[in-house]
């Protein structure tokens, strides 16, 4: 079968995979002659799979074949840890961290027990959709069995923005897979430049055969205009180093042969950070997605609130970036800020692609302020007696609907609203309200002498309050 498959690579054709169809492609993709020629020149068996997400295009060579994991599924290992511990302990962080780093083979035993062996395992398998890896059982999760295109599926888990794993879940895994030790650095992170990052874990075994003798190795590179997960699986091989030797070149060829993406940017032109706003505002900005923009959704405190508009005229975005040869990158979405409490907020812009992947822009700390208030007389540790006018402003977005006084927290009554307020309008001319004075006549003969608080309630006509800070003054009759 290998053979036969070796000989449709030579012949200039290739598996090419989008999600699960399998269609064949030209071996001028990134899987064409340079490493399917090289690949038939060695005497092991050798699968390969690589996920270009700038495309969201998967590419494969010999996808059927399975292997023996060996120390690979301690990245599973990891991720069913990850998932099902929330949050892991500091002996299981000990653990990971020995297990991905040091590839420690008891750390991976205690886990995998931990998580209920093989049956266990085996569900997690197919729940994140790798449904051609088989558990290894007795305890021998070395022996677990899978493909290239289950691998990249595991890969994908940490690389990308998932519902499995949460962002911080991610950062962790990764970080664990940039930092193994200096000897297990070989296989999928060969052969690139300085300055590009590469996660890997890698898995092998000695004592066999060269009919058993697995040396496999997955990795997420990202860096200089590349994006991409490779997994390279090998067994038949004549030794350990013929294995990694294998790898690494394949390695070496799969990034020259990874075409540059232009990165996908955006920015949020308005409203700028640290601003207050009010009413309905509108956020404003650009994005350029070499894929395409399929989607631009606004999140108000991490919740989604709406879908902006793309397709807005940008001339200066075109100027700046003529390489995206895209004018028109602009996007626009109305807020009511007035469905929201005043006070400080967290707007943030996500961009989906047409290729599936999702870009984050960082996001602003803004204020909304649709109801501003002040308490005038009396003020704070006044003493009273008889009655005294307590007076005001209020200013209100969708208008003022009423104006309580309670003192001691008990209703006193309703205060007049519509006083003319020359000085209110002056210092907040874009609430276009002159008229935003209120009094009431208190009557202190109804309290007992001695302390007593004053609160001032206003409801707006959305039926949303805003309470003043209370003061504290004395009556004295």
């Amino acid at each position: 079968m290998f053979k036969k498959l070796a000989a449709l690579a030579l012949s200039g054709i290739i598996l090419l995979s989008f999600g699960k169809t399998d269609i064949h492609a030209s071996a001028s993709t990134i899987l064409g002659p340079e490493v399917t020629n090289y690949i038939a020149s060695r005497s092991n068996t050798v699968s390969v799979g690589v996920f270009d997400a700038s495309t969201g295009k998967t590419y494969t060579y010999n996808p059927s074949k399975t292997y023996y994991t060996m120390s690979v599924v301690k990245m599973s290992i990891m991720a069913d840890v990850l998932y099902q511990k929330i949050p892991i302990t500091s002996n299981e962080n000990s653990l990971l961290t020995r297990m991905i780093q040091i590839s420690d083979n008891s750390a991976a035993s205690t886990l995998w027990r931990q998580l209920g062996s093989d049956r266990n395992v085996q569900a997690f398998f197919r729940k994140v959709g790798m449904t051609h890896t088989t558990a290894g059982t007795g305890g021998w999760w070395g022996r677990t069995t899978t493909t290239v295109g289950d691998q990249l599926t595991m890969m994908k888990y940490f690389a990308y923005p998932n519902t499995l794993l949460s962002d911080s879940q991610r950062a962790y895994g990764l970080n664990l897979m940039k930092h193994v030790r200096s000897d297990q650095r070989w296989g999928t992170g060969s052969g690139l430049p300085s300055g590009v990052s590469v996660a890997l874990k890698n898995g092998w075994v000695t004592s066999n055969p060269p009919s058993k003798l697995f040396v496999n190795s997955v990795g997420y590179v990202n860096g200089k205009g590349k994006d991409y997960i490779i997994a390279v699986l090998t067994t038949n091989n004549r030794s350990l180093s013929y294995g990694i030797e294998t790898i690494n070149k394949i390695s070496s060829l799969v990034w020259n042969e990874m075409p540059q993406h232009l990165p996908t940017i955006g920015v949020m032109d308005t409203p700028a950070n640290g601003s207050t706003i009010k009413g309905k505002n509108i956020v404003k900005g650009w994005f350029l997605d070499e894929s395409g923009v399929s989607k631009i959704d606004i999140l108000i405190d991490g919740k989604a609130v709406g879908q902006a508009a793309y397709g807005d005229t940008r001339s200066d975005v075109q100027k700046a970036y003529p390489k995206y040869n895209n004018g028109k990158a602009g996007f626009h979405y109305t807020v009511d800020t007035t469905k929201f409490s005043d006070g400080k907020h967290t707007v943030t812009i996500k961009e989906t692609g047409k290729n599936g992947r999702v870009t984050t822009l960082p996001g602003k700390t803004l204020t909304i302020g649709n109801t501003k208030g002040c308490l005038d007389t009396p003020v704070p540790g006044t003493t009273l007696s008889e009655t005294k006018n307590v007076r005001g402003w209020f200013l209100d977005e969708l208008g003022v609907a009423k104006i309580e006084i309670l003192v001691d927290g008990a209703l006193a009554g309703q205060a007049v609203y519509g006083d003319t307020r020359s000085d209110v309008l002056k210092a907040y001319p874009q609430f276009n309200n002159g008229k935003a004075g209120f009094h009431y006549t208190l009557n202190t003969n109804k309290y007992s002498n001695g302390k007593h608080t004053i609160v001032v309630k206003e409801t707006s006509r959305n039926g949303r309050t805003k309470t003043l800070p209370a003061i504290s003054i004395t009556i004295k009759h």
